[in-house]
């Protein structure tokens, strides 16, 4: 079973993962998936709101989808939002429950008028898209035991009497509360999904560790080693419900876990939890430290270098040799490559002070100031540096950003590998299910399930479909006998409408015949001509009289399992004609007049229907028709008919009153022939065109 986990995630610990990925898929998804790296869970840093998201509805088959309410905390705005999608993509992939886990609401209540306003909001929603055939499992829970997490009613409490603050609760300290602990919410969630419930169902869930805000609160002081604490309580809210025995009764589920054995443990994993943080802060105050260092480093290495470059020019003042090098010129340029553009321009400003200043010692200022020429070194200079950090900061930009690339497309191939694995798991899953589904017995009796028939024109036409169906092949034929040597075509496939003629005479194929009289199933293996390849002999009381068989078949089908599967296929079909044609027998009287052999009306009129559906899809074909003779006695029409008609052709009565005659694998071509053949016998005949 895959289970999508997903939404206010940040409370849950990886045991609780673990141990939902026992028996199932898990796939979890939200902030701080990247934790859960437990076999068969497999984490997604996705937002309910990004596409990636929708797009492992459709990469995975969720059977259910968890979400715990971003109510669970207080300020969820996004609430509603992300419950409407989660609801959309569960109706499209028809076959997902969603389980919404929330706050009771007691707990609702405490957060405020706002927070309310969005459960109720939530709920209304609900209730909508039940209505529209939704699955829906809604758990209200109590305060969730864990005491190492950001926030939570312990936390908030050992928080303020660590720190010796004000506590401010907002129910009395007579108020009830109850807390309940993952691994008990947890092994509820594996029963509910075992049963596989649908529709709406609504449960308000107890930990079974009710007690007395005060009480909780005395607790926890003893723990902590801590008295007299300054609480302010609130005002008494509804009190919550006994625990009742609904979920032991219907999934076998009770509380286990016991909140007085936890308040020390609680306060010890507040003290870890707390202590991370602070080597976290410490951490990131090194880092910081660290990157102080580094720019007090870079100005430092600026000075000395801006130093020795004056120097430099101070002292080489006065040698013709050097006055082409400008080391003010070398400074900004240097400056600037190595550390970028803010401190390139600040080189070029003081390259640029320095400059005028040395100038302004050996010319008046205002000279100085309104020579152009004095200005060109410093348009030089603040070009330079800006162009020289612009450059380095640039090529930072792009290592910066290909670094970025780097780890999107690193995440990007590692969501898109295990897409690709996933997609590779299920085209095996799937081609497994329809080979299974295909050659499996139980598929053979739910095609034949159709063939449960009284008549056997019927039976004819779902047959031909099922042996095509199931052998995979188009030459499907079936014939009976009448007693002789002749086995007339009754149905075959649409590709042998034209190939196969309307009689078969066994003494043609007598190694075929034989095999198929003493009841076995006749294998072409030397390929006969004239033979069909496979052959099943429909056997009543000990006599043939009717054969199905398969014309042609593929090299790699002449195999024992083909052989075993189409003895199956074909026993059944064998069985629903013989009890069809013994229904016809037994039910002769009611369906034929009295003396003969006319079928009544409507007996006569569901006998066409069945031969005009085999021919509208090219499965047989067949003649109809009317009877001209001033003969009214149906006796002696019968009598007449007797003699120019085949056993396998059918005399019914029309509402008309007129006798017709269904001339079954006839057609025009032939049609003179047989209206001669009657003339004869003194029967005349007429094409009915419509019936």
């Amino acid at each position: 079973m895959e289970i999508l986990v997903t939404g206010n995630i940040k409370w849950l610990e990886e045991e609780f993962f673990t141990v939902l990925a026992e028996q199932n898929k898990v796939i979890v998804c939200g902030k701080d998936a990247e934790r859960i790296r437990e076999k068969h869970i497999s984490p997604y840093q996705f937002s309910i709101e990004q596409k990636e998201f929708e797009k492992l509805f459709f990469t995975y088959h969720f059977q259910y989808v968890i979400y715990f309410s971003q109510c669970l905390e207080k300020d969820a705005f996004q609430e509603i939002e992300y419950l409407h999608a989660i609801f959309e993509l569960c109706q499209r992939r028809q076959g997902t429950k969603l389980v919404y886990i929330r706050n009771q609401e007691v707990i609702s209540a405490s957060y405020g008028e706002t927070q309310q306003i969005i459960e109720s909001a939530c709920t209304q929603m609900c209730e909508q898209h039940i209505r529209q055939g939704s699955t829906l499992v809604d758990i209200r829970i109590p305060f969730l035991a864990a005491a190492d997490k950001p926030e939570g009613l312990p936390a908030d409490i050992m928080k303020a009497l660590l720190y010796d603050q004000k506590i401010s609760l907002p129910f009395a300290a007579e108020q009830t509360v109850d807390f309940l602990f993952e691994s008990d919410l947890v092994a509820l969630l594996n029963a509910m999904m075992e049963e596989d419930e649908t529709g709406y169902l609504q449960y308000e869930l107890y930990g079974g560790n009710q007690m007395q805000l005060g009480q909780v609160i005395f607790e926890l002081e003893k723990a902590m080693g801590i008295s007299d604490a300054d609480v302010t309580y609130g005002t008494l809210c509804m009190q919550p419900q006994k625990q009742t025995d609904q979920f032991r009764y219907h999934y076998g589920w009770y509380p286990k876990e016991n909140v007085k054995n936890a308040f020390t443990d609680w306060y010890i994993k507040y003290q870890s939890q707390t202590q991370k943080q602070s080597r976290r802060k410490t951490l990131r105050n090194i880092k910081m430290d660290k990157k102080w260092k580094e720019r007090m480093l870079y100005i430092v290495e600026c000075v000395l270098l801006f130093a020795l470059c004056e120097f430099l020019t101070y002292d080489t003042r006065d040698m013709q040799l050097l006055d082409f090098a400008d080391f003010r010129l070398f400074f900004v340029t240097i400056v600037g490559m190595m550390y970028g553009l803010r401190f390139g321009v600040a080189a070029s400003v003081a390259a640029c002070v320095m400059y005028f200043a040395s100038s302004g010692n050996q010319t008046n200022w205002q000279i100085q100031f309104y020579n152009i020429v004095n200005w060109l070194p410093v348009a030089v200079y603040m070009l330079v540096g800006s162009i020289a950090g612009y450059t380095r900061d640039r090529y930072q930009d792009k290592l910066a950003n290909a670094d970025k690339s780097q780890q999107v497309l690193e995440t990007k191939y590692i969501y898109l590998n295990e897409l690709y694995t996933k997609a590779l798991e299920n085209k095996e899953s799937y081609s497994s299910q329809i080979m299974n589904y295909k050659n499996s017995y139980g598929r053979i009796y739910a095609a034949v399930r159709q063939l449960n028939s009284v008549h056997p024109s019927e039976i004819f036409y779902h047959a031909i479909a099922v042996l095509e169906d199931m052998m995979d092949t188009q030459s499907v034929a079936i014939y009976s006998l009448d007693g002789g040597r002749y086995a007339r075509l009754n149905a075959c496939s649409r590709d042998q409408m034209n190939r196969l003629t309307k009689s078969l005479y066994l003494d043609d194929m007598p190694q075929c015949a034989s095999t198929l009289e003493t009841g076995e199933t006749w294998v072409n293996r030397e390929h006969i001509e004239g033979a069909p390849m496979y052959a099943y002999g429909i056997m009543k009381n000990g006599s043939l009289v009717g054969i199905i068989a398969l014309q042609e078949v593929a090299y790699e089908q002449m195999s024992m399992e083909y052989m075993n599967r189409f003895n199956i296929i074909s026993g059944l079909i064998s069985d629903s004609l013989i009890r069809a044609t013994n229904y016809q027998e037994i039910a002769e009287k009611d369906r034929m007049l009295s003396g003969t052999r006319i079928l009544r009306t409507e007996a006569f009129q569901k006998e066409v229907e069945a031969q005009r559906l085999l021919k509208e899809n090219n499965r047989a074909d067949f003649v109809l028709l009317r009877v001209v003779m001033q003969e009214t006695d149906y006796g002696k029409i019968s009598d007449a008919l007797l003699h120019v008609t085949r056993k396998n052709d059918i005399l019914g009565l029309g509402e008309d009153g007129k006798v017709y005659i269904l001339l079954s694998q006839a057609d025009r071509n032939n049609l003179e022939a047989i209206e001669n053949r009657m003339k004869k016998n003194g029967v005349e005949v007429e094409i009915a065109e419509k019936y």
